[in-house]
């Protein structure tokens, strides 16, 4: 019997790379390396066993759980603008009424009215994500951890200032301030005046999921799209950005500084079982916010 865990050869080259792969028998597969930090039967474990942390500390620090449920709403986003992108190729709103037309209509309005809870959800989710990866993983990088940093802009500020290296490092503190420096951008993109998760809670604004067409000239055929447009009143006037892409770009940067994180910490060289995020629903949707890993992968597969 095949092994549902096992990858091809030269997928582990790829290591420690965030995202998603393929494994032997052709299924997509959510690959996050740096939970194995945190799991129980890891070597690593012992760390925080030694310290007292591997009860209650550990379980309500870990960001396992902020993984798996942001992995839950890209899974259920990805399956709502594929619904929506369905529904706009079939044009409802110019047939003639019908109990179809009701229904079309009906399931578009609620795909849109999901998915915009789901955007909340993902990018509460990762900033919440970005303190977590911080304040849990201390133990594992500084023997002096309880002096530590416990969220992200503060370890940000450390790194640039190079106090880091004061906390009797147990990793490579060079790498892990250089993560801190260059790997960040996906956090930025969350927080202050024009970050998208900080507008999302804290301040005015509108969230608008539409389905605009458009078509080339001299081409009878529409093309449809799905976009997430947030529209904010700010000191220059109002400002209005597709999140969408901006989401993508918050996950893929969130996976490049997890890779540089577990750099840092010298633990693993190869990908195995305890890297798998498990999740039910079509490979593809739970894949599908994800970069892939293996460039070799067709990512339209």
């Amino acid at each position: 019997m095949a092994d549902f865990f096992a990858l091809p050869p030269a997928t582990q080259a790829f290591f420690p790379k965030h995202g998603w792969t393929m494994n032997t028998q052709g299924v997509r597969q959510l690959r996050l390396p740096l939970l194995r930090l945190y799991q129980l039967t890891s070597p690593q474990y012992e760390v925080y066993a030694r310290q007292g942390l591997a009860g209650t500390w550990l379980q309500v620090r870990s960001p396992y759980a902020s993984l798996r449920q942001l992995s839950v709403a890209l899974r259920d986003l990805n399956q709502v603008i594929g619904s929506l992108h369905e529904i706009a190729k079939g044009n409802w709103f110019d047939k003639a009424p019908s109990p179809d037309r009701d229904d079309a209509l009906t399931r578009e309005r609620e795909s849109i009215e999901r998915s915009e809870i789901l955007l909340i959800a993902a990018f509460v989710l990762l900033r919440r994500l970005a303190d977590q990866l911080i304040d849990a993983t201390r133990p594992l990088l500084f023997e002096d951890w309880q002096s530590a940093p416990r969220a992200m802009k503060t370890a940000i500020t450390s790194a640039r200032s190079g106090t880091l290296a004061k906390l009797k490092p147990r990793c490579d503190v060079a790498r892990l301030e250089a993560t801190l420096q260059d790997k960040v951008q996906w956090f930025e993109d969350l927080r202050q005046d024009d970050g998208i998760r900080d507008i999302l809670v804290h301040k005015e604004h509108l969230l608008q999921v539409g389905t605009p067409a458009s078509r080339n000239e001299g081409n009878e055929d529409w093309t449809w799209s799905v976009t997430a447009q947030l529209v904010r009143i700010g000191p220059k006037g109002v400002r209005t950005v597709d999140v969408l892409p901006v989401l993508r770009r918050c996950v893929e940067g969130a996976c490049d500084f997890m890779e540089g994180l577990l750099v840092a910490t010298r633990i693993g060289s190869e990908y195995d079982r305890g890297d798998l995020l498990f999740l039910t629903g079509r490979d593809t949707d739970v894949t599908g916010f994800w970069p892939a890993i293996d460039a070799v992968v067709d990512s339209d597969a």
